[in-house]
C-alpha cells in the first residue's frame, strides 16, 4: 500500500484576536504529498481537538488544505485516501 505524508512544517496555528470577547482562533494549513513528493488531491483531512467536534476538509489540486478560524488547541490530524495508508499526526 502506498503512503502519503502531510507537510507538518506547513501546519501551524496562527493566533487571531477577535475584536469582541478576545476570543483566540487559529488556522491549520498543510500540503499532502505522496512518497515521490507529488501533491495529492482529494485527500480527506480530519482535525480533532479534545472536547470538540471533528472538522474535515479535502485537499485541493495542489494537495493543500486549510481550516480557518479554529480554536487554539492541540489537534490530532488524520489524512485518508483510497489506496494509501492512513496518515496520523498531532500538532500542538
Amino acid at each position: 500500500m502506498r503512503s502519503i505524508s502531510l507537510a507538518v512544517a506547513g501546519c501551524f496555528l496562527a493566533l487571531f484576536i477577535a475584536a469582541s470577547g478576545q476570543t483566540t482562533l487559529g488556522r491549520v494549513t498543510g500540503t499532502v504529498r505522496d512518497a515521490a513528493g507529488a501533491p495529492v488531491a482529494g485527500v480527506v483531512i480530519k482535525i480533532e481537538a479534545r472536547g470538540a467536534a471533528p472538522l474535515t476538509r479535502t485537499s485541493d489540486k495542489d494537495g493543500q488544505f486549510t481550516f480557518e478560524r479554529v480554536p487554539l488547541a492541540d489537534y490530532d490530524v488524520t489524512a485518508l485516501f483510497a489506496g494509501f495508508r492512513t496518515f496520523q499526526t498531532r500538532i500542538t
